[in-house]
């Protein structure tokens, strides 16, 4: 027996229970994108971090399949929250899936523009994508990657332009490497 109940109280009381038409309007918002399955669940922030620093552990013991799983059911959880497709993106870049990697850098920056180090490794999963198809011969579909590349290095530049950030150094040398690349006279 709980110590807080007393023999005879409710375990759950009046203010506790939905009505029908506030469970109505709350699946309606999930499924127009005003709530995220979180908030529909009753999932608080503090949980899903915790559950981020554990998918965290995973990657850095060297077990990214293990961190993609619980960062893709994060993702699901809050497809809002940049942190999280940034981790899934880590996880996805380990892996080898370069092309989910990419998408998932590319939410967490456009939900979050201001991440100097998801514009930074953006730019370096681009770049290795855009290699790896160069390399096949299809550099049609590579140059667009190269240019997109650039464009994140220097996005990071301009958050950062006095490099303080010592990852900002790695998106300058990138950037300038790529440059020549990018050029539309080649």
């Amino acid at each position: 027996m709980n110590r807080f109940l007393k023999d005879g109280d409710p375990l759950v009381s009046e203010r506790d229970v939905c009505t029908p038409s506030q469970i109505e309007e709350t699946v309606r918002a999930f499924l127009l994108g005003d709530v995220t399955l979180a908030q529909l669940e009753g999932v608080s922030a503090k949980e899903l971090y915790g559950v981020a620093d554990l998918g965290y552990d995973f990657l850095e013991e060297g077990r990214p399949d293990v961190a993609r799983r619980l960062f893709e059911g994060l993702c699901a959880y809050n497809p809002f929250d940049p942190y999280f497709h940034a981790l899934l993106a880590s996880a996805c870049r380990r892996l080898g899936e370069n092309d989910r990697a990419i998408r998932h850098y590319r939410s967490a920056v456009e939900l979050f523009p201001g991440d100097i180090h998801c514009w930074i490794n953006l730019g370096e999963v681009l770049l290795v994508e855009g290699r790896r198809l160069s390399d096949e011969g299809d550099t049609s579909a590579a140059l667009p990657l190269f240019s997109e590349a650039t464009k994140a290095f220097r996005k990071a530049l301009t958050l950062d332009p006095a490099a303080k950030n010592r990852a900002v150094l790695r998106a300058r040398v990138l950037g300038a490497l790529l440059a020549d690349i990018d050029r539309p006279d080649r």
